[in-house]
């Protein structure tokens, strides 16, 4: 037979281990929101398994309800981590509910009817519907960073609705009269073991977690342009080449627009730098709004942006960018009390009409647009 007291320490043991790897897992993602909630969760069901470990050492109603209610506090806190994890947060009265009912159920089956196995079952209870209220979130945090951290979790969080509920029925039915979890049974010490390989899923399931969400802020980042938001030229050249290629294949139009603030340099030198951000965050809300759904708009170096519009003639394009630049001048921009007119040069060019490939349709619209530019600005040209 297992020893259980044994197992009890082996994971006692290995839970202070899990806290110090999610404390470290925090500490190492300081920006993510959520982490921080899942070390303070569990080191509050740490906290909250010492109270009931000293049960008869201090008074039995404070180790019973105590004791139950702050581990169980704890895995709350730890939902609530991976609903904030996931962009949403928990709702306040989900825990207040079920911590309210641990606490007259463990109030009745200590004073009243002294039972550990009917605490137990509505304990086990409670810390399966806990882990069933995370799935959801754990399902929108997959769709948005991937799947392996939240299928581990996912799938350790499922174990753990089958094992307590199960742990608790057998209890209920075979040991009813157990008077502590470290008593020396096979469903006990099974009990134990079970709650050792699903910490260790559990921890390694948010370390994975929280090591994809930053894999894919470091690809966004690496991807976006920081000031606007937008794609950046290397995005924006992947994307370019991957448009071509569906047109190619599906023989459909595409056309490429480039766009220059014109003397953008003059703003910068007369009203300075955080002036001429802002006029171009002003230019990117404007292309956000006035391109289409399917269209890749991003701004590729300096004052220069481009826009890959897919299904789009070369006629479709001009209204296109012409829209665009009219958007722009009539706009106006508030910077230090001075209202701001600012406007834009567009050269555009069409798959098949001017180039075939990513660099040749380029070439063409870059032509296109240092013609707007030397053709006296703030106009649209398509190329010869």
């Amino acid at each position: 037979m297992l020893h259980t007291p044994t197992i009890g320490i082996i994971f006692a043991t290995l839970h202070l281990t899990a806290i110090l790897v999610i404390c470290c897992n925090w500490w190492l993602h300081r920006p993510l929101r959520g982490p921080g909630w899942w070390a303070a969760g569990l080191s509050a069901v740490a906290a909250g398994l010492t109270i009931l470990v000293l049960r008869g050492k201090i008074p039995e109603l404070v180790s019973v309800i105590a004791g139950n209610a702050i581990t169980l506090g704890g895995m709350l806190a730890m939902l609530n981590g991976i609903y904030i994890f996931s962009g949403r947060r928990l709702n306040w009265r989900i825990p207040l509910a079920l911590i309210g009912i641990l606490i007259v159920n463990h109030t009745y089956f200590t004073l009243v009817h002294n039972s550990l196995a009917y605490r137990w079952v509505v304990m086990a209870g409670l810390i399966a519907i806990t882990k069933s209220l995370a799935l959801p979130a754990l399902w929108r945090i997959g769709k948005r960073d991937g799947y392996l951290g939240t299928a581990t979790l996912a799938l350790s969080y499922t174990l753990k609705v089958i094992f307590y509920v199960s742990h608790a029925t057998l209890t209920l039915l075979y040991e009813r009269d157990t008077v502590a979890f470290f008593d020396a049974s096979q469903l006990q010490s099974f009990g134990w073991l079970g709650a050792i390989v699903l910490l260790i899923t559990d921890t390694f399931g948010y370390v994975l977690l929280t090591a994809n969400r930053s894999r894919n802020e470091l690809s966004r980042f690496a991807l976006q342009d920081p000031l606007t938001g937008l794609a950046n030229r290397r995005a924006f050249d992947t994307r370019l080449a991957a448009n071509i290629a569906d047109a190619g294949r599906g023989g459909t139009a595409l056309s490429l627009l480039l766009f220059d603030l014109d003397h953008f340099k003059q703003i910068n030198d007369r009203y300075g730098h955080a002036a001429g951000d802002q006029v171009l965050r002003h230019f990117a809300e404007l292309g956000r709004a006035a391109t289409r759904g399917n269209d890749d708009f991003a701004r590729i170096g300096g004052e220069e942006f481009a826009l890959v519009a897919p299904d789009a003639d070369l006629a479709t394009a001009l209204e296109i960018g012409e829209r665009l630049r009219r958007d722009l001048e009539a706009s106006a921009i508030e910077v230090e009390g001075e209202t701001l007119h600012v406007s834009a040069s567009v050269g555009i060019a069409a798959l098949g009409k001017h180039g075939n490939d990513a660099a040749s349709l380029t070439r063409a619209a870059d032509a296109a647009l240092y013609a707007a530019k030397t053709g006296g600005r703030n106009r649209v040209v398509a190329a010869g």
